[in-house]
């Protein structure tokens, strides 16, 4: 099995008034973790996102500390159903076929407060996929 890495997901310019308190999402975005030559020896395989946790809500990734960085918001990653998936915590399996796969989820930006301040909002996160 072999994984495209690095990743990059482009959430775009958001604005603050996208979010409506607190817990509000804006921007979701599909990205695709794509393996390639999988066995036939596995049949499914989970994925863990990891990464710095924001420090109202420690299921999401913080935004790096750039300059300028924006304030109440964070990043939620969610799987292909769009069911939120916490940091440090394997997805629901995805079913492989032999060869190729597709394996599709979701960023989306996180309101943490009801204030929102707008700024650069980056984030870097590692993932790990462990096969069955």
């Amino acid at each position: 099995n072999n994984v495209s890495n690095p990743l990059t997901v482009t959430l775009g310019n958001v604005a603050r008034t996208a979010f409506t308190g607190a817990g509000s999402t804006a921007a979701p975005t599909k990205f695709t973790i794509a393996l390639t030559n999988c066995p036939d020896t596995v049949s499914s395989a989970t994925v863990k996102f990891d990464g710095t946790s924001d420090a109202t809500e420690n299921t999401i990734l913080a935004l790096t500390q750039d300059t300028g960085v924006a304030t109440g918001v964070g990043i939620q990653l969610a799987d292909a159903n769009n069911n939120t998936l916490p940091l440090y915590t394997a997805s629901e399996a995805y079913p492989l076929v032999t060869g190729d796969n597709n394996l599709d989820f979701v960023a989306r930006y996180y309101a943490t407060s009801a204030t929102v301040t707008s700024g650069p909002a980056n984030s870097t996160s590692n993932f790990t996929i462990n096969y069955n």
